[in-house]
């Protein structure tokens, strides 16, 4: 199995992630003469960066864009291209990020890697060369969401759902009042209705400034959310968007049924149970993600079972330390009989996760 390319540490009263950008101060005068930032995921995306000739790079170090981070690029551009990992959690992050930033009058675009890589990748494998291609080919926000969206949508019905559920927030969170109008004009142009339509329905979405207020709601309460991200792993997460993607086509490339079954079954009832009951809006920004990742997956069948080996790993690693609690706590109180069943249950697991491990 890969080892995790980054370690996420914890926060400190010393070590707040929301205020901190990695590169920044190298990145600076970089940013100032080029005149835009490029925002990474990791460390060793932001030391490839550099490497490639980019040292307009900064990193987020493991969160998404804040307002804090917002208002140290803008001292020094108003202009960023987001470049997070193309998996279903830097999909979530890169929105994210963008709208934050365009609430702050930033013009944002979007970097397009392909599924599965992320910056260091496409310099390590491809070179410098494909790095600058990529950058000097980004979109802006709202063009990238619309050709993604049109990309994924069924048909014509569903792709105006799509805009008006994921692209409207952001032409109301776009403060230069010249590039909202431009772009209003984009989106009724490729939904072939008029721009009157457009202001109609952009009038009807409340406008309240949820992510900057998201940034104020402590950490503690997003844990007690039963029902939000946190709760649910993102590998969890992102299986259970394919899922439910496949079980909504006709030319469906998984048994959908078969695989949900085995899910369920490594996951146990609990994390079923929270799946099932994801309010209709998580599963549809799921959907999105996982479509716009996988909608041109010729091998998603073994995708979806290295999913399905991963997170069974990860879940009989986390029984494991249950286990090996249990036992100790068994030999302090002198449970001989309940101390000799874990064990059994213990080594039952360790055979399993050996198992797993050898399909690598």
């Amino acid at each position: 199995m890969q080892p995790a390319k980054y370690i996420n540490s914890p926060e400190t009263p010393l070590f707040r992630k929301s205020n901190i950008l990695y590169g920044y101060d190298r990145a600076r005068q970089h940013i100032r003469k080029l005149n835009f930032s490029i925002l990474v995921e990791g460390q060793m995306d932001l030391i490839a960066s550099h490497q490639a000739g980019w040292g307009n790079t900064v990193a987020v170090s493991g969160t998404s864009l804040t307002l804090q981070h917002v208002t140290l690029l803008k001292r020094m551009s108003d202009n960023i291209l987001v470049a997070l990992d193309a998996d279903t959690a830097g999909v979530a992050a890169a929105t994210k990020s963008a709208k934050i930033a365009l609430g702050a009058g930033m013009e944002v675009k979007v970097a397009q890697l392909k599924s599965g890589m992320d910056p260091s990748d496409v310099i390590q494998k491809h070179g410098k060369d494909e790095w600058r291609k990529i950058i000097k080919h980004s979109k802006h926000i709202i063009t990238f969401l619309l050709d993604t969206l049109e990309k994924s949508s069924k048909d014509k019905r569903s792709f105006q759902k799509y805009v008006e559920r994921i692209v409207f927030p952001f032409l109301n969170s776009t403060e230069n009042p010249i590039d909202r109008e431009t772009f209003k004009n984009t989106v009724a142009q490729r939904l072939g209705v008029s721009e009157s339509a457009i202001d109609e329905a952009l009038n009807k979405i409340p406008t309240e400034d949820k992510d900057y207020k998201e940034e104020h709601i402590s950490h503690k309460k997003h844990e007690e959310d039963k029902r939000g991200e946190i709760l649910v792993p993102p590998r969890v997460r992102q299986l259970w968007g394919i899922i439910l993607w496949q079980k909504d086509i006709k030319n469906s490339k998984i048994n959908s049924r078969d695989v949900q079954k085995r899910f369920f079954e490594i996951i146990g009832k609990e994390m079923a149970s929270v799946l099932n009951n994801l309010p209709k809006e998580e599963k549809e920004k799921i959907l999105f993600a996982v479509e716009s990742i996988y909608s041109n997956d010729n091998a998603l069948g073994k995708s979806v079972e290295e999913f399905l080996r991963i997170i069974e790993e990860d879940t009989i690693k986390k029984k494991l330390n249950e286990t090996t609690t249990q036992i100790r706590i068994a030999e302090d109180v002198g449970d001989q009989e309940k101390e000799t069943q874990l064990k059994e249950i213990h080594k039952i697991y360790t055979d399993r996760l050996a198992e797993l491990q050898k399909k690598v």
